[in-house]
């Protein structure tokens, strides 16, 4: 866990339009396009016993949660008010797994340090994909 700790830096993202019109139906489109091009910055910190923190800022949205892995959380939908997505985080083979699920639908995400990056890639029930490059800032 602890090579994720840290603040993580998006470089680039592919497939995050059609993912996000997909699985958040209550996107506008100005709202897809604006998310669609704003970069995001994750940050996971140590907090006491077995719980990490994470910090997501995209845009003028900021999201802190604690996560205990493989206890269900939810956290905020930054597309749409009021929904939530239910998450459940895993390790395996030093890959960091998110099973997500958000108004039925169901979404993997997976987190791994590649060559000093952090690469993400979630994809959810129906074959739609977004994937994510990150360049460690702090």
């Amino acid at each position: 866990m602890d090579k994720f700790f840290g603040t993580w830096q998006q470089e680039s993202s592919v497939g995050g339009k059609e993912f996000i019109q997909e699985n958040f139906k209550g996107a506008s489109e100005e709202m897809v396009k604006k998310i669609d091009n704003v970069k995001y910055n994750i940050t996971y910190s140590q907090e006491p016993g077995d719980v990490f923190k994470l910090v997501a800022v995209w845009g003028d949205k900021k999201e802190e949660v604690c996560v205990t892995l493989g206890k269900p959380y939810l956290c905020a939908n930054f597309f749409k008010e009021g929904d939530k997505i239910q998450v459940v985080t895993h390790l395996d083979d030093g890959k960091m797994i998110d099973e997500m699920e958000i108004g039925g639908n169901k979404m993997i995400s997976t987190k791994e340090i590649v060559d000093g990056k952090l690469l993400t890639s979630s994809k959810d029930d129906k074959g739609h994909e977004v994937s994510s490059i990150f360049k460690k800032i702090k």
